[in-house]
Formats: structure tokens, C-alpha cells, sequence
């Protein structure tokens, strides 16, 4: 559900379903959204951003999405808050209803493409552009999203690090594979840090380096390399590709 024709300055109203039984309200007044549960309760859920609503308008993605994203019965709402590049990457807040605090919480912030698979009961967000994809699994824990798996790949090089998060954030493993690779480039500099600057040391084709982490954002490996002194240091992506 989405209101395309949303104008700010102007009132807008959409009826929907929270559960089987009790109906609420969407509502738009002048930039804000509010959730008008009965005459006596209204919730105000977030200010909407003037620019994103002007860019839903004539598109086929929604500006609201209204989903039972914790598996509890209760109708969530997902809020567009950012659009990527070409429109491949929607990325969206969502507010999940509390039977216990009768109200929406704000549970997942930012998250691009989220989709429901009801099957293993659990969420899973996609961002992707043309060198990487990072994909967040989410599973449901006393009705409140966490973050239980999270895949980093580089898609040319298809190198991947897999992290796995136990239900109070902490990490528990993060592999990466493959774990050793070859140089292609005639020179891969080294960094002391994913965004520094390039010191003078460098490896050569065909060295053989050991990978230990990755940076999507800087588009940067961490690696281990063994010559005459073991090196850990930050080299680019492109140098293995």
C-alpha cells in the first residue's frame, strides 16, 4: 500500500488491517505519518522525507509496505527511506507493532529489499551494485528482529566473508573464502588501513597471499603475506581480480 498521490500540505488516509479482528489507520498530516488506532489512541511513527515521496511518485515501488515481518499476527509497516542507484536498492525502516506495548517500534533500520520467507521464519535484505552484493539474514526472537547471519561478496573475484551473530549481536564466526589466492596485477601496494594511503611495500603476480578480512565499502582485502617477514596488510580488490 502506498500513497503515491501523497501531496505535502495535504491530509491523506489509508485503512488497513492490524490483525484478523482490529482495523487502524494510516495518516498522513502535512509531512508526518501517524497510526490512528481508535478516537482515543494515535501514534505518530516518523516525518517523512519530502524528496523520497516526490521520487515514489509515477514508480512501481510503494512509499509504505504493510507485512506481518515478525511472524506474531500484527500487520508491520515498512517506510521507504532511501533509493539506490538505478532503483535496484529500496532501502527501508520498519516499524513493528508490540502487542505488549500497544504501539509501533522501530525494529530495522535501512535495510535494502527485505523479503519474508515464511518457510525458515526468518528476513532477508539484499544490496547489491555491480562489484558487490551483501546479503542480512534476520531471525526472530521473541517477536524482535536480530541479525543472525550477514554475506559480504565481491562479485568479479568471488570472494565472500560469511559473519554469524548469536541473539545479542556479538560475533561468533566470520569466514572467508576462498583462504588463499594468487596477485594478478604486476604490483599490489600495501595499506596500513582500507581508506590510508599506499605505502611504498608491495607484492608482485603470482605471490600467494592468505585472506583474512574485506572492506565492500573501500573495495579492499586484508591479507597475510609470507616472504622474507610476514606482512598483514590492507591491498585493492582490483589487484586480484
Amino acid at each position: 500500500m502506498s500513497f503515491i498521490t501523497l501531496v505535502f500540505g495535504l491530509n491523506e488516509t489509508k485503512k488497513f488491517k492490524i490483525n484478523k479482528t482490529k482495523f487502524a489507520k494510516l495518516e498522513v498530516i502535512n509531512s508526518s505519518l501517524y497510526v490512528i488506532f481508535d478516537m482515543a489512541m494515535k501514534q505518530k511513527i516518523t516525518d517523512l522525507d519530502r524528496d523520497i515521496v516526490i521520487l515514489t511518485s509515477g514508480k512501481e515501488f510503494e512509499l509504505f509496505v504493510l507485512k506481518d515481518y515478525n511472524f506474531d499476527g500484527f500487520t508491520d509497516i515498512g517506510i521507504l527511506v532511501d533509493i539506490g542507484v538505478r532503483d535496484i536498492n529500496l532501502f527501508r525502516d520498519y516499524y513493528l507493532f508490540s502487542a505488549k506495548k500497544k504501539r509501533y517500534v522501530k525494529s530495522i533500520s535501512n535495510i535494502s529489499n527485505l523479503r519474508i520467507s515464511r518457510k525458515n521464519r526468518e528476513l532477508i535484505g539484499s544490496q547489491k551494485s555491480i562489484e558487490s552484493y551483501i546479503s542480512t539474514i534476520y531471525k526472530i526472537s521473541n517477536q524482535i528482529p536480530y541479525i543472525s547471519m550477514k554475506k559480504e561478496s565481491f562479485m568479479q573475484s568471488g570472494i565472500e566473508r560469511i559473519r554469524i551473530f548469536n541473539k545479542k549481536g556479538i560475533l561468533q564466526k566470520s569466514i572467508i573464502t576462498p583462504k588463499f589466492t594468487k596477485i594478478k596485477s604486476k604490483k599490489s601496494y600495501f595499506y596500513l588501513t582500507p581508506n590510508g594511503n599506499a605505502t611504498k611495500r608491495y607484492i608482485i603476480r603470482n605471490d600467494k597471499i592468505k585472506l583474512l578480512d574485506i572492506d565492500i565499502k573501500n573495495k579492499m582485502i586484508f591479507i597475510k603475506f609470507k616472504g622474507k617477514k610476514i606482512f598483514k596488510r590492507w591491498i585493492k580488490i582490483e589487484t586480484i581480480q
